[in-house]
C-alpha cells in the first residue's frame, strides 16, 4: 500500500479563520495546525464509516474570560473535488449522533446563514454534563468544514448562570464563526 502524499504547504489559507477569534469576545487558548500527513478523518454513519478529507486544518480551544475551555473547534479544508462528499458524510454523522441522544434532547437543526450551512445539536439544559452543543458548519464556496463542541464548564468557572445566558453566549460564538467562514476567499474545492 502506498502512503498518502501530503500536499506541500506554501501558504496558510486557514490562518485567518483560525485567528478570527482573537478580537476580544473569545480568545484562542491553544491552536494546532494539522500535520501535512493528516489527509482525512473518519466519522460513523448509519451506513458505516465514512472519510472526510482534511488537506489542511486547525484545532483550537477557545475560552472567554474563564480558565475553563468553552469551545473545542476544528476548521478543515476539504481536498479538491471532495467537498460535497465530505459535507454529506458530516451530515450523515450528525444525523446518526442525533438518533442516539437521550429523551428530551433537541433534534438536529439544519439552517443556512450567510452561505454557511449550520448543523446543530443542543442539549435542553446546562447541567447534563458533556458537551452542551455540537455543531458542524460547511461553506461550499471555500470548501471549509467546521466542527464545534461547546463545552459544559465546571459550575464554579462557568461563563453563564442559566440556560438563557448559555444560549446567548452560544449564539454569539455561532454568529462569529459563520461570519468568519463567510469571509473566506479561498477558491472552491469540490
Amino acid at each position: 500500500m502506498t502512503p498518502a502524499v501530503a500536499q506541500e504547504r506554501v501558504a496558510d489559507p486557514l490562518g485567518g479563520l483560525a485567528r478570527c477569534f482573537d478580537d476580544g469576545d473569545f480568545r484562542v487558548a491553544s491552536s494546532t495546525r494539522l500535520p501535512t500527513t493528516k489527509q482525512f478523518r473518519e466519522v460513523q454513519t448509519r451506513a458505516g464509516a465514512a472519510r472526510v478529507s482534511t488537506v489542511d486544518g486547525y484545532r483550537l480551544m477557545l475560552h472567554k474570560n474563564s480558565t475553563a475551555p468553552l469551545v473545542n473547534l476544528k476548521v478543515e479544508k476539504s481536498a479538491d473535488g471532495q467537498f460535497e462528499q465530505d459535507r454529506a458524510a458530516v451530515l450523515a454523522y450528525m444525523e446518526l449522533f442525533s438518533d442516539t441522544r437521550g429523551e428530551g434532547a433537541k433534534p438536529l437543526e439544519v439552517t443556512r446563514q450567510d452561505g454557511v450551512e449550520v448543523m446543530a445539536l443542543n442539549q435542553p439544559g446546562i447541567d447534563g454534563g458533556g458537551p452542551l452543543s455540537f455543531y458542524s458548519f460547511t461553506h461550499q464556496a471555500s470548501g471549509v468544514i467546521g466542527t464545534a463542541y461547546i463545552l459544559s464548564q465546571p459550575a464554579s468557572l462557568r461563563e453563564f448562570h442559566n440556560y438563557a445566558e448559555y444560549t446567548s453566549l452560544r449564539d454569539r460564538f455561532v454568529g462569529k464563526l459563520v461570519h468568519c467562514m463567510a469571509q473566506q476567499t479561498l477558491p472552491p474545492r469540490g
